[in-house]
This record gives C-alpha cells, structure tokens and sequence, in this order.
C-alpha cells in the first residue's frame, strides 16, 4: 500500500507522543521482528539441524565447508551467508552501525517511527517493557569499537526531536556492529553446482532474506515448500498474534525472558 499523509490532528490522534507539526505519513501493512528472538526461535524450530555455534568457517567452495582447525567436508549443497566473511570470494565491505537502547517508562508509542533526518536514517521502535531502540548511524568503516559520543549524540538528539518525553529516558545499552555491503549497495545472490552465495543485504537484511532464500532455491531447482509457523494475512485495521511477539528481549545480559502475549504493532510511521 502508498504511504499514507498524515494531517496534524491525524498524527495527533495516532501518536499523540511525536512532536506536534511534524510532516508525516503512514506506512500500512509495514512489521517489524525482534531479530534476537527470530534467531532464537528459528532454531528452537529446527531440531534436526545440527549447529555448530562460536565456530569459523574458512572456506566455502562448492559442495565444501572448510571450519577452522579442520578439514574439508564434502555436502550436497554449500551455502555461504557469512556476510564480510566471505571476502575475497565476493567484493563485501563491512558499514558500521550503532544502535541504542533506551529504558523509558510511560512513554507510548504504538509503532515503529523512521525520522527521514539529513544525516541519518533513524528511527525508533518501541519494545516490551519500556524499552525503545534507537538507530541507526552508516558509517564507511569496518571499526567494531564501542559507539562513539558524536553517533550517540546525533541518534539520541533526533530521536528525542520527535518524541520530546524521551528526554528523561536512561540509556541502558549501546551496541555497534557491521552491515555486509556490496559495491552496488544491492544484495546478490550466485548459484552453482553445489554453492550458494547470499550476501551484501546491507540495512535490509531481515526484510529481504526469505524472498532472497525463496529465490536462490528456485533457481537451484527446489521450489521451497509453503512457508509454515505464520497466520494468514492481517485485514487492514486488524489484528493477529505472531510467533515471538510474545517473548521481550533482555537488553543488559541478552538472554531471553517469558512477557504476556501481545498484538502486532500498528504500521509504522515516517516521519520528517
């Protein structure tokens, strides 16, 4: 669906949090994923998946996967998703992003908001238990240190321009990491006999992974299967429980803790 404008009373009567006078629309139709429980839940689905957690893939060839301190080990099938990980076999660059984690009780805010800011693409996405993420800088380096004073003032400056009661929000978690990145900007996917590449998602990477994984099979000659796990489609205006909505994301020690179930959000808005 278009974005849709959003008058000030509109804006008002939807979010009455955001700052009065802004120009804004809303995104219908549009979700979002707590990708750490995504993960989680994606394995907890897969029982006969066998992982192989905290090891290093050296190499990926087709029909071959190479682990660290190991040997070769033929498959059927080799599919690397190791995103910078995978140079020098691809061109991929790693683009620094730093998010934050706020703990504000009392604000509400009922869907994700994306501020369309000079400088950055931030935005702000509420989570269970008073918490808001607040993201998320691009920068040109492969740096994996702490987030820096200029990115955390810039984020948490126009994330509070828009929604004033964050002023006396607590920061309680800073994390920075890298986006794989092609040279393009655009996600590629190769097949071969035996081999599989997905890489450079970039900032979209959650969004576009299972029409890219529904693609890549296709083209390898196995159609996938009904995707299964999800509830039909939502009537505009409607409602529905989604696997993982109802656990929340434990920000200081990253585990996972139980919370009471709870509705998708509302579309997000877009904000300027």
């Amino acid at each position: 669906p278009a974005p849709q404008p959003l008058d000030r009373a509109a804006l008002a009567a939807l979010e009455p949090a955001l700052a009065p006078g802004l120009h804004a629309w809303l995104l219908p139709g549009e979700a979002q994923v707590m990708s750490r429980d995504m993960l989680h839940a994606l394995a907890v689905q897969a029982p006969n998946v066998h992982w192989c957690w905290g090891e290093r893939v050296e190499r990926v060839a087709p029909g071959v996967l190479q682990v660290a301190g190991e040997g070769p080990v033929r498959f059927d099938l080799a599919i690397d998703v190791r995103g910078v990980n995978s140079r020098p076999d691809l061109a991929v660059r790693g683009v620094r992003g730093e998010v934050i984690w706020l703990h504000a009780p009392g604000v509400q805010l009922q869907r994700p908001v994306r501020l369309l800011h000079p400088r950055h693409r931030v935005y702000i996405v509420p989570r269970p238990g008073d918490l808001f993420v607040v993201g998320a800088s691009e920068v040109e380096s492969e740096d994996r240190s702490p987030v820096s004073l200029r990115s955390a003032v810039e984020l948490m400056a126009a994330a509070q321009s828009v929604l004033p009661e964050l002023a006396e929000a607590r920061i309680v978690h800073m994390e920075a990491n890298l986006r794989p990145a092609l040279p393009d900007n655009e996600p590629h996917t190769h097949t071969e006999p035996g081999l599989l590449r997905i890489n450079g998602l970039f900032r979209h990477g959650w969004l576009l992974a299972p029409a890219l994984v529904q693609d890549a099979l296709t083209r390898l000659g196995h159609p996938p299967a009904p995707l299964r796990g999800f509830p039909p489609p939502v009537p505009e205006g409607g409602h529905s429980l989604w696997p993982g909505q109802a656990r929340s994301t434990a920000v200081l020690d990253g585990t996972l803790a139980p919370a009471a179930p709870s509705d998708v959000p509302p579309a997000p808005c877009a904000v300027h």
